[in-house]
């Protein structure tokens, strides 16, 4: 079992005050004077059950969310199917495991 595996059930109700909206304004706004160009696509390292890629993609980014744990991947491709909206959908995301088998 891996580390997160067993966390993931409990890890959006442990970060539920965690404001990742402003999170994600804030690695934008780093981001954004060593850019020429808007940014269009971001690589979600550590993407867990989605926190950081469901705001980035309501900004129309196209997410690449890469976890270790196929749990909290799991629970994200779940959040997805109960949040597709006009503004998220399954294209906006692309949600990989990093586990070697």
């Amino acid at each position: 079992m891996r580390t997160f595996d067993g966390y993931a059930r409990f890890y959006d109700t442990y970060y539920a005050i965690k404001n990742y909206e402003a999170e994600c304004d804030f690695v934008l706004g780093v981001a954004k004077p060593y850019r020429d160009t808007a940014i269009r696509r971001i690589l979600d390292l550590g993407c867990g059950t989605g926190g950081h890629a469901f705001p980035l993609a309501r900004k129309g980014l196209y997410v690449v969310g890469v976890d270790l744990s196929e749990t909290m991947l799991n629970t994200a491709r779940s959040k997805l199917a109960t949040i597709q909206n006009d503004q998220t959908t399954e294209d906006d995301f692309c949600l990989i495991s990093s586990s070697a088998t």
